[in-house]
């Protein structure tokens, strides 16, 4: 995944991220959960650049203790 993000990440599911995210003015994204996020080790580009998260509109993390 990578780009534009907003929507819902479903509870208890993986998002594999290979690139830079964004979530964009006016838009929001909800990560519930136990939801897994894996950021590419590699970075981005031949330059390997680290992947980078910005947060233009909302984002909502519904963790909890027992699935942060």
């Amino acid at each position: 995944m990578s780009g534009d993000v907003s929507g819902t990440w479903e509870k208890n599911s993986t998002v594999n991220v290979t690139g830079h995210i964004t979530v964009p003015q006016g838009q929001s994204l909800t990560i519930e959960e136990g939801v897994n996020v894996i950021f590419a080790a590699q970075g981005v580009g031949v330059n390997h650049v680290p992947v980078e998260f910005t947060v233009d509109g909302n984002l909502y993390i519904k963790g909890t203790a027992e699935k942060p």
